[in-house]
């Protein structure tokens, strides 16, 4: 059942209300603010029209719809004058068009201004890329994930042992030894560095075999479902397309494992085991000899 006019209209009209006084506190609400535009957008309401309702500059209302654009997951927003200064510097071309045809700029109340912290307005002059959890928080205190986006090395504060911390500093150790527990020399760390890349390629392949068992139980999937072998029982079946499973199977068995055991890792051309890369998958592995082993171990 559609709504009527004039209840429409009233939604209309607290929307514009509540983005006027939500323009009014600044910065803190501009998210707010900009999926209320997208919503009356959405609603065919033109850039002008939202603009003249609701106090703002048909410019102001065009930025904020593009920040909507980019970032449509709201969880995995940035604080907002990151998203707006990103949108105007990769449409700066388009700003002064919209300038021009509408001899107006952006009401100084509608231009979100980076919050009042030392630590944040530092990282935004410099502009550097924040990761998705400094994002959430609105600042960056030199956290792992954030060095790595700018390829810089990450400072703690004394004392600082929050959980994330802990996290990355696990992560950062788990970085200096093999599946096996033995130390890595330095030669060796970008080869297991890689391993998170093995991890995707996994999950794309898990993600694939269960979008086929879906498609293939849904019309328009009879003819991809003879080219997949079903497993299971009469409780449960999946169907699965085999040339996956042994990509998954090589996947699983040529990632790096350990320091070869037969060179000790000095990744000599001519040794049997790692054929002069310095490692070995879990195969060869398994199919060394443990004297081998006990050697490597001592090392």
């Amino acid at each position: 059942m559609k709504e009527s006019p004039a209840i429409v209209i009233e939604a209309d009209k607290q929307l514009v209300e509540e983005a006027r006084v939500m323009l009014k506190k600044g910065s803190d609400c501009s998210w707010r603010v900009a999926d209320i535009y997208a919503e009356l957008s959405g609603k065919g309401w033109t850039q002008r029209k939202i603009a003249e309702k609701c106090g703002s500059s048909q410019t102001a209302v065009s930025f904020f719809l593009r920040c909507v654009i980019t970032y449509v997951i709201k969880n995995e927003r940035p604080p907002f004058w990151e998203a707006y200064k990103e949108v105007r510097e990769t449409q700066s071309s388009s700003i002064q068009g919209d300038a021009s045809n509408e001899g107006t700029e952006a009401t100084p109340e509608a231009i979100p201004q980076a919050p009042e912290n030392p630590t944040v307005a530092a990282s935004a002059q410099k502009s550097k890329r924040l990761c998705m959890g400094c994002q959430a928080k609105g600042e960056q205190r030199g956290c792992t994930q954030c060095a790595r986006l700018n390829g810089e090395s990450a400072a703690r504060e004394p004392g600082d042992d929050t959980e994330q911390v802990r996290a990355e500093r696990k992560e950062q150790e788990a970085h200096e030894r093999d599946q096996e527990g033995h130390p890595l020399p330095e030669a060796l760390k970008p080869p297991f560095l890689n391993l998170d890349k093995f991890e995707t390629l996994d999950s794309l392949v898990r993600q694939m075999q269960k979008t086929i068992n879906e498609l293939v139980q849904l019309p328009g999937g009879e003819q991809l479902a003879r080219e997949t072998r079903a497993e299971g029982d009469s409780n449960k079946t999946i169907y699965k397309i085999e040339e996956l499973n042994t990509l998954k199977r090589k996947i699983k068995f040529t990632r790096p494992h350990s320091i070869c055991p037969y060179c000790l890792g000095k990744a000599n051309k001519a040794c049997h085991g790692c054929n002069g890369t310095g490692w070995v998958s879990s195969l060869t592995w398994k199919g060394a000899e443990d004297q081998l082993k006990e050697k490597l171990s001592r090392v």
